[in-house]
């Protein structure tokens, strides 16, 4: 109805067809969403030019496509043009530009995280993603430094930002625990924090304390936990926040995925394929005392499960000012089987599992 009262070039059908895109990508069409959405591009730079501002929610759409389709590395190249542009637009040490900078940040190191820290993957291009997530950080912290000075509360974020980053990049945590420290120092010298910025700040340095296995974290939590019983108000959230083990690194997904059904399952297309385990999370964040209660899939996925949880750290309870093991905690972790070529980012899987 556009083309037929205006022309296919018409401003209005750049709402339009991303509409459909996005549409399109909720049933999975990706490559006619993606369609759409090169076409609402097209249309913006025959309206405004081919570094229009109009185009970055446009491009984040289509990195995310090619994320779904395992295009990474086009993935990539979208997020260093909308970049490109942002650069262009506002100037490389703008203020405007530092939400770009840490949303691209989080996103490469996102992206470094996806390759797995083996022999068989590209190590070069794993560190180039995180060079990436980091200087883009640390671009940010620059500008905010330039122009508010060292110990300006909107540090603080791309500082959590940062301390991601390193944490994922596993080769340097001890640069991870630094960016929180400074956090936390930022926080605790501006008189304008209330409780729960202080809290929080604790808590997420004392996380990092945790995974990295610094005895430190120990101190760092009764700290947040005794500074919340200080006021009735946040007794609630102290609860929230310590009366259970929480779990820090890595991250547990409801679902995994394996490329073939187990023999035992095969009469049995609805059966539920499933691992159950209980464990102890120590006072100190680790796990011990793994025992396999029941499953369904094959020996392999149970080995699976033992390895990535003792490799996990939590977050400990704490209950009257101690910090306490917590026992016979489970975790009931379940499959599903899914083609090879239906498997991408969106959907995390098991690295041993069958094929």
């Amino acid at each position: 109805s556009i083309e037929e009262h205006s022309n296919p070039f018409d401003k209005t059908l750049i709402n339009v067809t991303m509409v459909r895109g996005l549409t399109q990508s909720s049933l999975n069409n990706f490559v006619e969403a993606e369609d759409s959405f090169r076409r609402a591009q097209h249309i913006s730079h025959r309206v405004s030019g081919v570094n229009t501002l109009e185009q970055l929610e446009i491009i984040n759409y289509i990195s995310e496509l090619d994320l779904k389709q395992g295009k990474l590395l086009d993935a990539d190249r979208e997020q260093q043009f909308n970049l490109r542009i942002s650069e262009r637009a506002y100037g490389k040490d703008s203020e405007e530009l530092l939400p770009i900078l840490q949303r691209i940040g989080a996103y490469f190191a996102f992206r470094g995280n996806t390759v797995p820290l083996t022999r068989s993957a590209d190590p070069t291009n794993r560190d180039l993603l995180f060079r990436q997530s980091i200087d883009l950080y640390d671009r940010a912290i620059k500008i905010i430094e330039d122009n508010y000075g060292v110990s300006d509360m909107r540090l603080v974020e791309p500082l959590r930002g940062l301390a991601r980053a390193r944490l994922l990049q596993f080769t340097n945590r001890r640069a991870s625990e630094a960016a929180l420290e400074r956090a936390l120092n930022i926080v605790q010298s501006n008189p304008n924090t209330d409780i729960t910025d202080r809290v929080k700040a604790m808590i997420d340095l004392g996380d990092i304390y945790t995974i990295d296995g610094n005895k430190k974290a120990r101190r760092i939590y009764l700290r947040a936990w005794q500074m919340m019983q200080a006021d009735n108000a946040f007794q609630q959230l102290s609860a929230d926040i310590f009366s259970a083990p929480t779990r820090l690194y890595p991250e547990i997904y409801d679902v995994l995925y394996l490329t073939r059904p187990p023999d035992a399952a095969k009469t049995d297309e609805d059966v539920e394929l499933y691992v159950d385990v209980t464990y102890t999370v120590r006072k100190d964040g680790r796990v011990s005392n793994i025992k396999l209660i029941d499953k369904n899939v094959p020996n392999t996925e149970v080995r699976y499960m033992r390895t990535a949880l003792s490799n996990s750290r939590f977050r400990p309870r704490i209950v009257d000012g101690e910090l306490l093991s917590t026992e016979n905690l489970m975790i009931h972790q379940t499959y599903e089987v899914i083609e090879n070529n239906q498997l991408g980012l969106s959907l995390p899987t098991n690295k041993n599992s069958q094929g």
